[in-house]
């Protein structure tokens, strides 16, 4: 393959997908944003729990991106691009915290035309987090480290 080449977006997006977690997690805990706390889960296990410090700023972020898709597809066009952005990539990862698998299933023809949006604007973006995302789910929905 020449070098000159692009590369597609998934080996950009999965092939380091593991090492943007905690990076992330460290600067918006540097920033106060989030909170974390190692446990040990049964006793045994150490996890990391992350506590958002100040909700509102979520809840206002869900609230637009959720409203972008729950107003319906008349409304497509005239949403802001980066809360489309954001509704397409959390329905095509099922992120429950921001659509339910029952308003995802509602809304299909409203994220259908989310997603051609995302899509003319990043061509092959959204296919490629979306593969990444289900080849994480099949072995078990993690790296590891």
């Amino acid at each position: 393959m020449s070098a000159d080449r692009p590369k597609g977006w998934l080996s950009l997006v999965h092939n380091k997908a593991h090492t943007a977690e905690e990076p992330v997690r460290d600067q918006l805990a540097a920033t106060h944003a989030i909170t974390v706390r190692r446990e040990k889960r049964l006793g045994l296990v150490p996890v990391d729990r992350v506590t958002v410090d100040d909700p509102r700023p979520v809840r206002t972020l869900r609230d637009g991106v959720r409203d972008a898709v729950l107003r319906g597809a008349g409304h497509a066009s005239t949403s802001p691009t980066e809360e489309v952005t954001m509704a397409v990539l959390a329905a095509e990862a099922e992120v429950t915290s921001v659509f339910t698998g029952k308003e995802r299933r509602e809304h299909a023809q409203t994220l259908k035309a989310l997603a051609a949006r995302v899509d003319d604007a990043v061509p092959g973006l959204r296919t490629a987090l979306r593969d990444s995302y289900l080849s994480s789910v099949v072995v078990g929905g993690g790296w590891g480290k």
